[in-house]
Formats: structure tokens, C-alpha cells, sequence
């Protein structure tokens, strides 16, 4: 039973180890690195802001959208989703929480 595990638990053992080294090189940043930086004003806790930075290009405005109460989970699925949306999947649930309740604003 070992001989046939040993192969299995060798290349995991590697793979973990990649995993733990893997660093970006010195002057590359992480994807929400980048997003804090493009957006520095972005409030976490500021839906409105949030919204206009990161759904607007596509959404239209928050007062014309076409995405009006829209859940968090509805929200997160569609990041995880839809390939057009996946960059954005750097935004916290705190973020995506604020983005909800600005859009369940009358």
C-alpha cells in the first residue's frame, strides 16, 4: 500500500514545498496590492465608491444600474463566475457587503 502511495505523497511534498517558497520578485505586486493602489481614496466601508471604481465601466452608473439588489452571495458567485469578473476577486466581503447595500438603495 505504500510503494503505491509514495509517488502521490512525493509529488505533494513538492508541490506544498513550491507552494512555501513562492514569492513575487522584488518589484511585483499582488493583484489587490494593485487594487489598493489604483484606488487609494476606495474607503472599504464605501459602497458607492467601491461601486463606481470596480462595476460602473459595465454596470452602468449606481443610479442607472442594471444590477439593483444584488445579494453578497450573488455578487461573490458572479465574481467567481464569470471570467470578465474575476479580477475582481481581490474585493473583501466587507467590500462586496458595501457594494450590496448601496445597490439596495432606492
Amino acid at each position: 500500500m505504500l510503494r503505491k502511495s509514495l509517488p502521490l505523497i512525493i509529488i505533494c511534498l513538492f508541490l506544498y514545498s513550491c507552494a512555501q517558497q513562492t514569492a513575487l520578485p522584488t518589484g511585483f505586486e499582488s493583484q489587490a496590492e494593485r487594487a489598493g493602489k489604483l484606488s487609494p481614496a476606495t474607503n472599504e466601508q464605501d459602497g458607492a465608491v467601491l461601486y463606481a471604481t470596480h462595476c460602473a465601466s459595465c454596470h452602468r452608473s449606481l443610479e442607472k444600474s442594471i444590477k439593483k439588489d444584488r445579494t453578497v452571495s450573488r455578487i461573490h458567485s458572479a465574481i467567481r463566475h464569470f471570467s470578465a469578473m474575476r479580477n475582481l476577486d481581490f474585493l473583501t466581503i466587507q467590500q462586496l457587503r458595501a457594494i450590496s447595500a448601496v445597490l439596495k438603495q432606492p
